[in-house]
């Protein structure tokens, strides 16, 4: 199976097309980025009446994901969800530790 994404804006909606072959046979799919990033936002419980701190943290998460969503989609979707939750994991590891660093060097 190979993949070509690309974006492209539809009124004020973007929309992100990406076109599968699947044995012989091509199909062209769009979703449009907004569906996506506010699935995620709901997911996360991400809605106006939040505090902002709240709210500022849920959202850093919400695009964070959809960033994952969207590379992996235009690098052809190679990998299984599986191996993206398993990517996702060491990435937020890496994060983590990196913060905890910068706090003790600053004597947080």
């Amino acid at each position: 199976m190979t993949s070509r994404a690309t974006h492209s804006t539809c009124g004020a909606s973007k929309l992100l097309y990406y076109r599968t072959k699947v044995s012989t046979v091509y199909c062209t799919t769009s979703i449009s980025i907004n569906t996506i990033v506010d699935t995620i936002k709901n997911k996360l419980g991400l809605h106006e009446d939040l505090p902002n701190s709240a709210a500022y943290g849920k959202s850093y998460f919400a695009y964070g994901i959809f960033g994952w969503i969207n590379e992996w989609i235009l690098r052809g979707m190679k990998e299984e969800p599986e191996t993206l939750s398993h990517l996702f994991f060491e990435q937020t590891q890496m994060i983590s530790n990196t913060i905890k660093l910068l706090n003790n060097s600053t004597g947080r």
